[in-house]
């Protein structure tokens, strides 16, 4: 028996192959769609994250909004 089970080999992609990371008009704050690269970069989105729900503002997620078209 695998260690993990099937969901944890789920692996979700993006339009773009960029992570979502951001706030969604509806409120919902998001940070996925690491196209399995999670664990590397999660944490590091995360701090921009963080950023946004202190400020309401961070430039620094443009680029991975998740609403970008």
């Amino acid at each position: 028996m695998p260690p993990f089970g099937p969901e944890a080999r789920i692996m979700r992609f993006s339009h773009d192959a960029l992570p979502y990371v951001g706030r969604l008009s509806s409120g919902v704050f998001v940070n996925a769609g690491f196209t399995g690269h999670g664990r590397a970069f999660a944490t590091a989105t995360a701090e921009l994250v963080a950023a946004l729900v202190r400020s309401a503002s961070a430039t620094d997620t443009d680029l991975f909004a998740p609403e970008r078209p």
